[in-house]
């Protein structure tokens, strides 16, 4: 599993919700899922994803567009993608999750009637693209499905939810669960991701965990403040070294850490 796919789970555990079922009972085939989505999206039609379900497909009449090649490319999806997700669901069910343009303006957003059942995809901001994550509420319990498996709520999803399901925060206090599901592996640009630079006159070295092998534009937008004559007429050398890998999602610091220590040291980091 690549690190984009937040979006792709966030639709399948909806997916799994409105075919009756729990997300964290189920295991669906990894390599298999963006494929699965692109024909949901171009034949129109709902069907759960591969794994030990049977598909149920619904046909669907759209009216938004989304970007195939995203898809396709392996990057990570967007809000048309979701939206129009959403969409079928509004069609195909009796589920009105509300567009994610409505959900960047809380005032757009009214109560959920805490006896109606409802699936909401939901977006929070990261220090790179930010995480989707998908929420069910069945009139008891309000259920919150993240690849992550992040066990709390994010400030952005808390103020959205607030507005949603006040009942699960006022004197009711109806609750709020963290299911662990399937997990999305080394998803950095879902949480953020530290890495170590390197400059030893002549060439910024770029030592990521992850080995991406390009700077990201929050990293390049600091790089070009801290070594302009990485950019200018100079062209000082960039150069990514492939260095040993994380094997979570979390030791990203220690890694940068563990680099910085290493140069400080005179050793190498390679």
């Amino acid at each position: 599993m690549n690190s984009k796919d937040c979006g792709i789970f966030a639709i399948a555990f909806a997916i799994t919700l409105l075919c009756e079922s729990k997300p964290d009972l189920v295991i669906y085939n990894i390599h298999n899922m963006r494929p699965h989505l692109l024909q949901l999206l171009v034949n129109k039609y709902i069907a759960h994803f591969p794994c030990n379900f049977t598909p149920i497909p619904i046909n669907f009449h759209p009216r938004k567009l989304y970007d195939k090649n995203i898809i396709i490319n392996n990057n990570c999806l967007n809000n048309e993608h979701i939206d129009y997700f959403h969409e079928m669901l509004k069609q195909l069910s009796t589920y009105k999750p509300y567009s994610t343009l409505y959900l960047q303006n809380t005032s757009k957003i009214s109560q959920i009637n805490e006896n109606n059942k409802h699936i909401q995809i939901l977006f929070q901001r990261g220090s790179t693209v930010g995480h989707f994550i998908c929420t069910y509420y069945d009139t008891n319990t309000l259920f919150v499905y993240d690849s992550m498996n992040n066990k709390k709520l994010h400030s952005d999803v808390s103020t959205v939810i607030k507005k949603l399901h006040p009942y699960c925060f006022n004197e009711q206090r109806k609750p709020i669960t963290f299911p662990t599901v399937q997990f999305q592996i080394n998803a950095t640009d879902c949480v953020g991701h530290f890495i170590c630079t390197y400059y030893d006159t002549n060439t910024l070295f770029v030592y990521d965990s992850m080995n991406n092998k390009k700077l990201h534009s929050d990293v390049s937008t600091v790089i070009k403040k801290l070594h302009p004559y990485c950019f200018n007429e100079k062209r000082k050398p960039i150069t990514f070294p492939t260095v040993q890998s994380q094997t979570n999602v979390t030791d990203c610091g220690v890694y940068s850490i563990a680099f910085a220590v290493t140069l400080f040291l005179g050793l190498s980091s390679k």
